[in-house]
């Protein structure tokens, strides 16, 4: 599996020269990868967005960061 800081930077901060993600395409990248991280460690996130924001349709194995990059 990979370490957090090599998800980030693979899946969220890099971005291919022929890829052009608006800051919404972003935000859902970075909503994905926060559910890597057990809920309850997410406390400096306020409850109501992470209800709002954070996907629940994300399986164990989506978890394995293969289908992050829809």
């Amino acid at each position: 599996m990979l370490n957090s800081q090599t998800i980030l930077r693979k899946f969220f901060v890099k971005q291919g020269e022929d890829e052009n993600r608006t800051i919404e395409e972003s935000l859902d990248i970075g909503w994905k990868l926060l559910t890597i991280i057990p809920k309850e460690e997410l406390k400096r996130i306020k409850d109501e967005f992470i209800e709002k924001y954070l996907p629940t349709d994300i399986t164990t194995e989506d978890k394995n960061i293969n289908v992050i990059k829809d």
